[in-house]
């Protein structure tokens, strides 16, 4: 799974070196198999001097940098966009740049004439956009500075063990690296903010009927009305690529957002698409069943699948929209024609899941997730984030009142009771019940101390602690 530093220090101030972070994260049972670096060399340069030469046609200049030595280097440049005093990214020769196979070396133009050592980037040239326009002017950095430490260019990719599905997104890894380096934790607002809230409930637009309550134990939804899909804004979509994500829209990429951001997944459909396929009168009607014999699914990836019996399907009226925790269908994907949106946040049984993803050879980021087994709770907050991320990039308006269907009563978590004695004998040295509570606490835990005595409350996303060990 891949991370993005930027996005991490969304939740926590971690603010020590990469390697220490690293080395925090393998202490506390995340192991981190590498750290990737855009451009590793790349610098921060400001220019000082820009002259044009004589012989383009094409205003090609030559530019004078400061990278923080003594001399002065001296490119060329053919970026319109560049201007004295600007911070910009100096690749210097030897750099090998993102997607290329070979490093960059020393360039010549004009007969030899003027010589280059190294470049200035672009977005694109540095892996972290689409803008090939022109240089990227940087907000902050000195010259000589390492670009990575200015832009947040490094990605961890770890490995989290399969008890700890609370740590397959951003949240989850910063939750640990603020517990062990004693930082607050700043989750993000799961509530949807009151100023985009319909006065109209979701349930006058849809409703759902779950046939099978074991593979689906909960179904939320909400309605957003009045949409522009467009572009998403430019911070969100260079998180997403940071980790090996392609920007589609503001709708989709607001979903992969959050499925990264709190590890749960969410689908969102063309809602008047959906309606039509549900029989186009009143509300729309969702059900989640097994497929029958025969049914097909055209899926986002393109693929065509053959629906088996013992598939969960998301179905508009009676017609598949969506094999339940793996893939959404092309027939009411979100495109730019879409003005509703019916948002989905389901829980989903995981060892279905992950019997239909082996079944039709069809690993995705939600059936990675839901396989792992993931908490009810967590479903109505992420649902209410994404709701609040589409409005607020997309405008439109939510429905009031999510729909939520658990079928059957949640499952409470038992507090757990031990003491400071207790834990001291089970490690093998002396453990102070305060500092035992506060270590707790930091994790999310809730902890009454008496004494010696700790009752611990285990919170909602730690489903894998049910004993004292």
């Amino acid at each position: 799974m891949k991370l993005s530093l930027e996005w991490l220090r969304e939740y926590a101030q971690l603010d020590a070196p990469i390697a220490h972070l690293v080395r925090v994260l393998v202490d506390t049972g995340t192991e981190v198999d590498r750290v990737e670096s855009s451009a590793m060399g790349t610098l921060v340069a400001r220019v000082i001097a820009l002259t044009p030469i004589p012989e383009s046609t094409r205003g090609v200049r030559l530019a004078d940098i400061d990278v923080g030595g003594a001399e002065h280097v001296r490119l060329i440049t053919g970026a319109p966009n560049v201007r004295v005093g600007d911070l910009v990214p100096y690749a210097p020769a030897g750099t090998i740049l993102p997607g290329a196979a070979e490093p960059l070396a020393v360039r010549s133009m004009f007969g030899g004439k003027y010589s280059s050592p190294g470049m200035l980037l672009s977005e694109v040239e540095l892996g972290v956009g689409e803008d090939a326009g022109g240089i990227l002017v940087l907000a902050r950095g000195r010259p000589g500075q390492p670009l990575h430490e200015v832009l947040d260019l490094d990605v961890l990719d770890v490995e989290v063990t399969t008890n700890r599905p609370d740590c397959l997104c951003h949240v989850g890894i910063a939750r640990e690296l603020a517990a062990a380096l004693g930082e607050p934790l700043k989750e993000p607002s799961s509530e949807v903010p009151e100023g985009v809230l319909s006065a109209t409930s979701t349930g006058h637009r849809v409703s759902v009927r779950i046939d099978d309550p074991r593979g689906c134990p909960r179904y939320t939804a909400r309605v957003i009305e009045g949409i522009a899909v467009g572009e998403s804004p430019e911070w969100l979509k260079r998180r997403l690529r940071r980790i090996g994500l392609r920007p589609i829209n503001n709708v989709v990429d607001v979903t992969n957002y959050v499925t990264h951001e709190l590890g749960h997944p969410l689908h969102a459909y063309d809602l008047d698409r959906f309606k039509q396929l549900a029989g186009g009168r009143g509300s729309a009607t969702i059900e989640v069943r097994r497929a029958h014999a025969g049914e097909r699914l055209e899926c986002l990836n393109g693929a065509t699948l053959d629906l088996d019996p013992a598939d969960l399907v998301v179905c508009a009226g009676n017609v598949p929209a969506g094999l339940g925790g793996v893939i959404g269908g092309t027939v009411t994907a979100v495109d730019e024609r879409t003005r509703n949106v019916l948002l989905e946040a389901a829980n989903w049984e995981p060892t279905g899941i992950r019997a239909t993803s082996k079944r039709h050879t069809l690993r995705t980021d939600a059936s990675t997730l839901y396989e792992k087994g993931l908490p009810d709770e967590l479903t109505p907050l992420a649902l209410d984030r994404a709701a609040g991320l589409i409005a607020g990039f997309a405008g439109g308006h939510v429905l009031r009142d999510r729909l939520d269907e658990p079928p059957a009563p949640l499952t409470a978590l038992q507090p757990i009771g031990v003491t400071g004695t207790w834990l001291g004998g089970l490690l093998g040295y002396a453990v102070d019940p305060h500092e035992a509570a506060t270590a707790l606490a930091h994790l999310g835990f809730t902890v009454e101390q008496d004494g010696d005595s700790l009752t611990v409350h285990v919170p909602y996303f730690r489903r894998d602690v049910r004993i004292a060990e």
